[in-house]
């Protein structure tokens, strides 16, 4: 025999803060990378006929030969604003690379990255998690172009000061401040991008009136740099990505993406 709850019984929340008393009704979304591809403009990527797809391509000049490590590529991958009288947390966060070889006949492949510590020897990529302001910058320039913004964007971006050659913004780091101290500045992937249960990952307060955004700082490969050469043996044993490396010519990194889940409270 079934009988109601009682007016005074409060449900605990049932996921990190269940022993805190939650009386708000929770609504659950997320924002991802969605970009230009280059490689689309031709078929489309969608019933529109546009060529965006998940993700944002990193370019394939090495960073080296942008001037070393204050050259490497600023992204703006997701982003969202949160005015005042608005109560959120971010409750989970996916991030993805890729790395795109070329076969002898010039196919293309690309390979996500599931090791979460893989990097090249003289390349790596860091993610980085921010609070901006909702005050915008100025990012008007004649050489912006899809997927591709001055100094900062609300949209998923590759981020310039200057283009031929190119040089990021703000010394090369992202916006804004940390919103948590271990998300400020990620290396690796330690968040997967295939996570089925994103939302039970993290639980930090948005400060209201403020944006929060991902960023990806991207050092890219020189394909200069030689490829290990493995034996089969070495190759059944070695991270997907390092026999990736060595089975295919021109590795590089080819796409970034972020994904941030957010729960509002409304009470």
């Amino acid at each position: 025999m079934s009988t109601s709850r009682p007016s005074n019984v409060i449900e605990l929340g049932d996921r990190r803060r269940s022993q805190q008393i939650d009386l708000a009704r929770r609504g659950r979304w997320e924002v991802t990378t969605v970009g230009l591809d280059p490689n689309l403009q031709l078929v489309g990527g969608d019933p529109w006929g546009t060529s965006t797809y998940t993700g944002l391509v990193v370019p394939t000049a090495s960073t080296s030969s942008l001037g070393g490590a204050r050259f490497r590529y600023l992204f703006m991958l997701a982003r969202a604003s949160f005015p005042f009288g608005c109560k959120a947390r971010l409750k989970g966060l996916r991030l993805y690379a890729s790395l795109r070889g070329q076969t002898d006949a010039g196919f293309v492949e690309e390979l996500p990255i599931t090791s979460p510590l893989w990097r090249f020897p003289d390349a790596n990529l860091t993610f980085h998690v921010r609070v901006v302001p909702m005050r915008q910058i100025d990012t008007r320039n004649p050489l912006n172009t899809d997927s591709i913004m001055f100094r900062d964007a609300v949209a998923p971006a590759l981020l310039f000061q200057t283009l031929g050659p190119y040089s990021p913004p703000n010394g090369g780091r992202p916006w804004g401040k940390a919103l948590a101290a271990s998300l400020g500045t990620i290396h690796g992937l330690p968040y997967p991008w295939r996570d089925s249960q994103v939302e039970l990952e993290l639980d930090v307060p948005i400060p209201p009136g403020n944006d929060v955004a991902v960023y990806c700082s991207a050092a890219q490969h020189d394909t200069g740099v030689s490829a290990p050469t493995l034996t089969t043996e070495q190759a059944a044993a070695a991270t997907p990505e390092t026999a990736f490396w060595s089975a295919f010519t021109n590795v590089q990194y080819d796409r970034v993406a972020a994904g941030m889940t957010f729960e509002d409270e409304v009470l």
